[in-house]
């Protein structure tokens, strides 16, 4: 829930990526939220812990550290694809975002990470208790395999992508791949007491990261696939 967000200091950063957010886009509010948590990591690393002890980390510190600068600009190592939309039970989306050659090209272990935070305008029924979300997005990921097949790239166990939840958050390593559209796949849920085409707004955010700091992926899309993607902000800000 929102409420494990809610430090002193995330409010007023909330505010600032709104704020650089142009008005014209749908969801703002939703963006921000998404960009926030997708930006917010752990001070040690998690990794190999076992899943009831990230839990526990999760519920200790919530999402982490917000890296602001992250969260308003993409850099030549790092990029991130932003969605905005709705869905209802009879849609489903594939969500495309390109996968630089010269990443795919990078030789060692665990070269490209790859995180995906989805967050959804969910109804809850408060008679039901605390936390009954009445309905919920799944985001799943599609990589382009070594046989340039589409295939399943979450996490194992699926950590992240939980049911009812108001957002799901979750990242990925990958040594092999190969490049192109790689995909998010979303599809909603919905409890017995809501309407089969009841509108859910939902912010898709996903971030692709060069871990050797070796390529330019940020020049390299825009190579690749230009005119594809437009920037959410021309105007970078140095803090």
């Amino acid at each position: 829930m929102w409420y494990k967000l809610c430090h002193t200091n995330y409010s007023g950063d909330f505010a600032i990526i709104k704020n650089k957010i142009p008005d014209n886009i749908p969801n703002r509010n939703i963006l921000s939220k998404a960009l926030l948590i997708q930006n917010s990591d752990y001070l040690f690393d998690i990794s190999d812990l076992a899943l009831d002890e990230k839990e526990l980390v999760r519920k200790v510190y919530s999402n982490g550290v917000l890296n602001l600068n992250d969260a308003l600009e993409s850099n030549d190592n790092k990029v991130t694809f932003v969605r905005v939309g709705s869905l209802n039970c009879y849609t489903k989306k594939r969500v495309k975002f390109y996968m630089p050659s010269n990443l795919a090209e990078e030789e060692g272990i665990r070269t490209c990470r790859v995180k995906v935070t989805c967050v959804s305008d969910i109804p809850f029924k408060k008679d039901k208790g605390t936390g009954y979300s009445q309905a919920y997005i799944s985001a799943s990921l599609k990589k382009i395999d070594t046989k340039e097949q589409l295939s399943l790239g979450n996490p194992t166990p699926s950590e992240g992508r939980y049911k009812w939840d108001v957002y799901q958050t979750f990242s990925n390593t990958f040594s092999q791949f190969n490049p192109g559209d790689w995909q998010i796949w979303l599809q909603m849920s919905i409890r017995w007491d809501l309407e089969d085409d009841f509108p859910l707004n939902y912010a898709l955010v996903v971030t692709i990261e060069d871990l050797n700091k070796n390529n330019n992926i940020y020049t390299a899309i825009q190579q690749e696939v230009p005119n594809r993607y437009k920037a959410l902000n021309e105007v970078r800000i140095r803090y």
